[in-house]
């Protein structure tokens, strides 16, 4: 399960500051396909970025858990 809260994403400060992201909150369950959708320049591929650990959240958090799988 992956859960995204409130997360936001900066690039600068002030007038020059450019958002990305702004305040997405969804949850993924286990085995569930999603797919990312919207315009050019909207930030899904920030949003991909920092749920893959390559980029780092302003603010906000996001979780996943993993499920442990035995196989004999």
């Amino acid at each position: 399960m992956i859960q995204v809260d409130d997360l936001v994403k900066q690039y600068g400060n002030g007038e020059t500051g450019v958002v990305a992201v702004q305040g997405i909150r969804f949850e993924i369950q286990s085995g569930e396909l999603i797919a990312i959708m919207g315009e050019s320049g909207s930030g899904k591929s920030t949003l991909l970025s920092m749920m893959g650990a390559l980029n780092t959240p302003t603010s906000g958090k996001y979780t996943v858990f993993r499920a442990l799988i035995l196989m004999e």
